[in-house]
């Protein structure tokens, strides 16, 4: 089996932009599925069996004819993986075969259940298959028009969650909220409740979403401004968070918000220093080149001027006129 692709690489890789992203990608992906058509050459000379040949490590004595019809002969080989081979090798994926590049059938040939850089060959639409798993995994939301809406399970549920909420419980907390959320037309309460337990699961981002659509049935929300505030702050989005937190305190203040808004406050405060000091370094370096280019057009202005006294200076004593008739002082002696 390839190796997998470290952390540290993984972590540059997210640097990238999404298009070099998607070379490097394809890249490192042509390469394991190299190294693993290559060991599967290495073990299959090393065997003795002249009819031995391997899928990745697992050894298929079966010979595959590939005149055969798939109706006709539908064997099959589980390994390990539980991938199976038709006699054509084709994989149950939701790509046509034609549309599958040679190097990713070995690929997914070689490790059928898991694709390079995270998630699952059927699945693989994101660019940034590097992110970490949960930062696109945000729950269900409210989809119906009222006319199918539920509203006793909804307070069911409502309860239900209110509940582990409170217990600490918030896995099923959140279960719960989102049946409720499905059921019927949610409030800006019940959304911000949720929110508050996709916070204590530290996905952040999933609880600003539904803080977001929490505000927009009421922006006075003041749980769901704080909640939206703290997730900015475990995201180092501290302009944001301030501003969230601000505002909440200011429709309904809490000890607890009134801590994190000190800290975005001073996050905030040393970015606008930071900022301050490189707005005046480059301000700095500006100057520092307006000074020598001036300094460098005087400079060249003064060797002209200097280049242009020479030049007249040995024009002028160049000529001299009248100067040849001297010859003449012979016939004045005579």
């Amino acid at each position: 089996m390839a190796p997998k692709t470290p952390a540290a690489v993984s972590d540059a890789i997210k640097k990238l932009s999404a298009s070099e992203q998607v070379a490097v990608q394809t890249y490192i992906a042509q390469l394991k599925s190299n190294i693993e058509d290559l060991e599967a050459e290495v073990l299959q000379l090393k065997d003795s069996d002249p009819h031995a040949h391997y899928h990745g490590h697992e050894k298929c004595t079966t010979d595959h004819s590939h005149d055969h019809s798939h109706e006709d002969n539908k064997s099959s080989h589980n390994h390990e993986h539980k991938h199976e081979h038709n006699h054509g090798h084709s994989h149950k994926h939701q790509e046509k075969e034609d549309d599958v590049p040679e190097w990713k059938k070995k690929a997914m040939d070689a490790d059928p259940n898991e694709a390079p850089f995270g998630g699952n060959w059927g699945t693989e639409a994101s660019v940034d298959a590097t992110a970490d798993s949960d930062s696109e995994s945000f729950p269900p939301m409210y989809e119906g028009d009222g006319s199918s809406d539920d509203f006793d399970k909804a307070t069911d549920a409502k309860m239900a969650g209110s509940d582990l909420k409170s217990a600490g419980k918030f896995d099923e907390a959140l279960e719960k909220y989102t049946q409720a959320v499905l059921a019927a037309e949610p409030s800006a309460l019940l959304l911000a409740n949720r929110a508050h337990c996709l916070f204590k699961l530290k996905r952040y981002k999933a609880a600003i979403r539904d803080c977001d659509a929490a505000l927009e049935k009421n922006p006075d929300s003041a749980k769901a401004l704080r909640i939206r505030g703290e997730s900015f702050l475990k995201t180092e989005q501290y302009h944001s968070a301030r501003k969230d937190l601000s505002q909440a305190q200011t429709i309904d203040w809490d000890s607890e918000a009134a801590m994190m808004l000190k800290e975005a406050t001073e996050k905030c405060s040393e970015l606008d220093a930071e900022l301050v000091k490189k707005k005046n370094e480059e301000e700095e370096k500006l100057r520092k080149r307006a000074a020598e280019i001036k300094k460098a057009q005087e400079e060249a202005r003064r060797e002209a001027e200097e280049e242009a006294k020479a030049r007249a200076s040995s024009s002028g004593m160049g000529g001299m006129p009248g100067m040849g008739g001297m010859g003449g002082m012979e016939g004045m002696m005579a």
